[in-house]
């Protein structure tokens, strides 16, 4: 029914030549692959978040709040809190964003009281927090 097959095939050296090429070519890629992936993940990782509050006033209505970034990272302003209450809060600029090596400033809109104190607390986009309790 069928014509016979050559029964020929591949003998055992040469596929086990042929198995160790493809394992050393694949070991290869791996290697290119999280060599690259490691550079630039340690790369990243070396980096610091160093975030200071510096100089912070008050009159009756407003909070002044001075944030400087020393570090190798921008930082990305997300939220603040006063006393752990979240709060709105205006940059002149309306920029978020803290270069490295630069400050920004920020207001806090409220009823701020001679002889209190305030905690505050900055949150970046990061997730990475700074804070200070500061007397009015």
């Amino acid at each position: 029914m069928f014509p016979p097959f050559n029964k020929k095939a591949i003998s055992a050296l040469t596929s086990t030549l042929l198995f160790i090429v493809l394992i050393v070519m694949a070991a290869g890629l791996l290697y290119i692959f999280t060599n690259e992936s490691m550079d630039n993940f340690l790369d990243e990782a070396s980096k610091t978040w160093k975030l200071r509050i510096g100089n912070v006033g008050f009159n009756g209505s407003c909070m002044r709040i001075h944030i400087t970034n020393v570090g190798d990272k921008k930082a990305t302003l997300e939220k603040v809190y006063v006393n752990n209450e979240l709060r709105a809060f205006r940059i002149p600029d309306n920029a978020l964003v803290i270069e490295i090596d630069s400050g920004k400033e920020i207001y806090i809109f409220g009823t701020f009281n001679p002889g209190c104190r305030y905690k505050i607390k900055v949150v970046f986009e990061s997730g990475y927090g700074i804070s200070t309790t500061e007397r009015y």
